[in-house]
């Protein structure tokens, strides 16, 4: 670069700063101006109302009603008499006048009071003083002049004087003359600013610069008329009347300085003309040559320094370019905000994919998780709490807690924080959205090959969960219920199937019914709270329930094929069981005699019998799985399921099933609501994987079967709350193992969320009501810290078979 290109930007910065300082001094000279008129207007008006002029006013307006000064006018009482005498001593006393005078009608004086010394001017003619016409008019009036008997300006204070009749003109006039210490003081405290009072003809009457006292202010014109005026004659009797020096323009000069001239009316009854409060302005006072030169200074620094950091910055732009190509390029979303939340201008292109708008300029927790949402209000706090925080540990940790995840639309995007700076933050955005989809397919093929392997491993109660939930769906799909009337007590119950089937289903990891009874399992609870039994087809959703499940099985099928859907309602006998039968048949076939009480036939008949039966501790250790599964989703441990006994309990499964299908809830709640948190159970000295255990004694034609946890026990404080809330007036009065035997009432759940898990507050209820059918009895001990115990005695046969 050549030397002159060098210095070019400086040149042009200091011609820039000389115009940009002549703009501004015209601008503050003009404000000034303004300002000052202003100030000079509210000096007239302020002028117009002095104190002293206002009291004569009204001691002449009195006075110009008095018999006495109206008879003094008159010539009906002398000059001097003692009576007019007083009133004008009393009256000039109390306004501080310095004469006083009573002018008759044809403006002749008629009494005069004066100070010692003053010749009086009793007799002489007054009538062409504008005081004394103005006020024959019937007017207050004010006038300023010389005084020709005293020789001291003298301000003119006048009011006729009333006749005896409102219709007779007046009768004289009464004078008040002040003086102009009052109007001296006003424009002595306007300095060091000049202001006049002018007079009508021009005269500079007062004025805080004393030689331009009497002095003409104007032209040519103004000069003729107060040479012809007789309001300052003494004063011109020894020399002419002096005009001010002007310029041109209208400016004064003055102590080597051109004064701008500016003036505002007063509002004076002078019947002579108008008078003005005239200011003098010196524009060069009001933005001075040193501020001048400084402000000069101070623009040409400042373009200097902006030149030379507009050139840093567009060498920063240039580096930060290759950075935001390189950002660009890596498929992240960057961007960065201050302290007041704010997205600064630069951002990653990524940015306007992910976020669907440009992010510069907006606030960016209500950007990324939604003005109003909570996500939103955490992270305000979050960042204030971080400003207000200098330990750079603290602060790191502040900004883990924030939301690591955000949702918009079908993207789902992961978010990082990072403190880049003072105050400065910087938001790291990755789509993982695809990477979610890859997820969720893969977390459906696993819960598909878990309900695979849960089908072949426990097959026959796969398989009668199955029957039972499509005769459900049967039941309801032929009995629509558009238009039917339908009880609490129905609802209530169908609420109860649904919270079963949703259990049982969830068991075997079906992957789409669980979700579709719990969506209609919400719909039913929302009837119930409102008291409404008005049910139909549509809240019911039968198709919308089967084509889930018959979704799930078509899985299951295309997997293991159709053999499998069909063998699996089949029942399997080993070889030597045929081989036995086969025998029995043919000898009854021969028409042999068959001992029944022989050993072998007696064992092979209870095989038969038993072929259909269940071993009632194999049905339980279906739900060990189950046990393991619900631990696994909410990070709790667990044992396997221990089962103490049964070998001999045999049950008639289709008898018992809707019994065995309840218990889901009894296991489920003793995960969810019985077993703590490995860290919770390892503080209180219990190993960190729970306990369900099962013991199983058969007691003559009866089983009893008791299932317990080593959790933490019912929290009767929280159950005995939500059973005063849900209406039950007496909990108050009940014991704790009156209160503990609540949870087998419909809606009483110690949970306060509804999850797709628990918090219905029906399991239970179903678990008695599916006992009690049974003509079985269900009872519940609970030991706070130590665990809950459901006890069951069930009758072993349902239809007197007791083999």
């Amino acid at each position: 670069m050549s030397v002159g290109k060098k210095w070019m930007p400086y040149a042009l910065a200091l011609v820039a700063s000389l115009i940009l300082t002549w703009c501004i001094q015209s601008l503050i000279v003009m404000q000034g101006m303004e300002s000052y008129q202003e100030r000079l207007d509210e000096r007239a008006i302020h002028l117009a109302n002095i104190r002293g002029k206002a009291i004569a006013q009204g001691a002449m307006i009195t006075a110009g009603t008095s018999s006495v000064f109206r008879d003094t006018a008159q010539g009906v009482l002398s000059e001097d008499n003692p009576q007019i005498l007083a009133r004008l001593a009393y009256i000039r006393a109390s306004i501080g006048a310095e004469e006083m005078l009573v002018i008759g009608a044809d403006g002749i004086v008629k009494s005069y009071l004066v100070p010692p010394g003053i010749p009086s001017i009793v007799g002489k003619d007054f009538s062409w003083r504008p005081y004394f016409s103005g006020a024959m008019e019937g007017k207050l009036t004010v006038y300023a002049a010389l005084g020709t008997n005293s020789g001291k300006r003298g301000f003119y204070v006048s009011a006729p004087i009333l006749a005896d009749s409102i219709e007779k003109p007046p009768v004289g006039v009464v004078v008040a003359k002040l003086g102009f210490e009052e109007i001296d003081h006003f424009l002595d405290v306007m300095k060091p600013l000049p202001t006049a009072l002018v007079s009508p003809e021009g005269i500079i009457f007062a004025v805080n610069i004393p030689e331009w006292r009497f002095k003409v202010l104007g032209g040519q014109e103004q000069l003729e008329a107060a040479r012809n005026s007789r309001r300052a004659g003494i004063s011109y009797e020894k020399s002419s009347p002096v005009l001010l020096p002007a310029e041109s323009d209208g400016r004064i000069k003055w102590n080597g300085s051109k004064l701008q001239v500016l003036s505002a009316p007063i509002d004076w009854s002078d019947p002579s003309g108008g008078w003005r409060l005239v200011g003098f302005v010196d524009p060069v006072a009001i933005f001075t040559w040193p501020e001048r030169v400084a402000t000069a200074t101070v623009l040409f620094l400042f373009m200097t320094l902006f030149y030379v950091w507009q050139r840093a910055r567009q060498r920063a732009l240039r580096r930060t370019r290759q950075v935001v190509n390189l950002l660009d390029n890596s498929g992240q979303g960057f961007l960065a905000f201050t302290g007041d939340l704010v997205v600064l201008p630069d951002f990653s292109r990524a940015c306007l994919a992910m976020l669907g708008v440009s992010p510069a300029g907006r606030e960016v927790a209500g950007l990324l998780f939604g003005p109003a949402s909570p996500q939103a209000e955490l992270m305000r706090e979050t960042i204030a709490s971080v400003a207000a925080t200098e330990d750079p540990d603290i602060r790191a940790s502040m900004l883990s807690l924030l939301p690591r995840e955000v949702q918009r639309g079908d993207t789902i995007l992961a978010v990082e924080y990072r403190l880049v700076g003072p105050m400065r933050f910087m938001v790291i955005l990755t789509d993982m959205t695809e990477e979610r989809r890859i997820s969720a397919r893969l977390e459906l093929e696993q819960q598909h090959l878990r309900m695979i392997v849960a089908a072949v491993s426990d097959n026959r109660n796969f398989f009668e969960a199955v029957d039972t939930f499509r005769e459900f769906l049967k039941r309801h799909a032929a009995c629509p219920l558009d238009g039917k009337a339908v009880s609490s007590q129905e609802v209530r119950e169908l609420y109860r199937d649904i919270h079963t089937f949703k259990g049982i289903l969830g068991q075997f990891c079906f992957p789409k019914t669980p979700q579709r009874l719990h969506d209609v399992e919400s719909t039913l609870a929302g009837m119930m709270s409102s008291g409404s039994a008005d049910l139909s087809s549509a809240s019911l959703d039968v198709e919308g329930i089967r084509d889930a499940f018959e979704s799930d099985l078509a899985v299951l099928g295309g997997v293991l094929g159709e053999d499998f859907m069909q063998r699996g309602r089949t029942l399997v006998l080993k070889e030597e069981q045929v081989r036995a039968l086969e025998a029995l048949s043919l000898r009854l076939l021969r028409g042999e005699a068959i001992d029944t009480a022989a050993a072998e036939v007696r064992s092979l008949l209870a095989d038969i019998i038993r072929l259909r039966k269940v071993r009632l501790s194999d049905s339980l250790m279906s739900y060990d799985r189950l046990v393991r599964q619900v631990a696994q989703r909410l990070d709790k441990q667990v044992k396997p399921l221990a089962i103490d006994g049964g070998d001999d309990a045999w049950i008639d499964p289709e008898a018992h099933k809707p019994f065995l299908q309840s218990l889901v809830h009894v296991f489920r709640n003793a995960v969810i609501h019985g077993l703590e948190m490995p860290e919770a159970r390892w503080e209180q000295d219990k190993d960190e994987a729970g306990t369900i255990a099962c013991t199983i004694r058969s007691e003559g034609a009866r089983i009893g079967l008791t299932i317990a946890d080593d959790g933490a026990g019912i929290d009767v404080a929280r159950l005995r709350r939500k059973a005063r809330e849900n209406g039950i007036a007496s909990v108050d009065n009940l014991s704790d193992e009156e209160v503990a035997d609540l949870v087998f009432m419909d809606s009483i759940s110690t949970q306060e969320d509804v999850t797709v898990l628990a918090g219905r507050g029906v399991g239970l209820a179903a678990v008695r009501s599916e006992t009690e059918k049974l003509g079985g009895q269900v009872t519940v001990r609970s030991r706070a810290g130590l665990g809950c115990e459901f006890r069951f005695v069930l009758p072993l046969s349902i239809d007197g078979d007791g083999a």
